[in-house]
């Protein structure tokens, strides 16, 4: 081959890989997708696995995980209006991905991402944030385990004998 083929089949390559680039540049902005590289995202057709930390009792699949250097940073993506600031439970829910994502990849995320179809909200993921929401999630199972313990409401026999839990009923008043 000669040196001017060799040379001119370079540029080609070179040319197709700069046009690939190019076009993966601008579908990710159209996408409104952070710069990083996905090493996670959850879509229904693959099976991605649901993020469990061993500290909490959540569970969660952020919609992407994008790597930034060392850094794994969620993303959260969002439908429907663009608010001028994320509204509290769409930062809760990406709080408590950060929290996944360092629990899993051994590597605490600086920040997360809101995406709203036409903004997006880079959130903080600092030690007081993350107190908030551990005392959150922690007063939220106090409250899921006082709901879990009903009591009996009444000292009526005739309500007991009604009812439809009786048989179930470790306070009922009747047999």
């Amino acid at each position: 081959m000669s040196l001017e083929l060799a040379l001119a089949l370079a540029l080609l390559v070179l040319a197709a890989g700069a046009a690939l680039w190019w076009s993966s540049e601008r579908q990710r902005r159209q996408l409104g997708l952070p710069r990083g590289r996905a090493v996670y995202q959850d879509r229904p057709e693959d099976r991605v696995p649901v993020l469990r930390p061993r500290t909490l009792p959540l569970r969660g699949r952020p919609d992407l995980l994008i790597a930034e250097g060392e850094a794994i940073i969620p993303v959260e993506v969002k439908t429907g209006r663009t608010p001028r600031e994320p509204y509290p439970g769409h930062v809760l829910q990406l709080l408590a991905y950060c929290l996944l994502v360092e629990e899993h990849h051994g590597v605490r995320p600086p920040h997360g991402l809101i995406r709203y179809p036409e903004r997006e909200f880079r959130i903080a993921y600092d030690a007081r944030r993350e107190r908030e929401l551990r005392a959150l999630v922690a007063t939220i199972a106090r409250e899921k385990a006082r709901a879990a313990e009903q009591h009996r409401s009444h000292a009526a026999p005739p309500r007991c004998a009604a009812c439809g839990f009786r048989a179930h009923c470790h306070e009922r008043l009747i047999g």
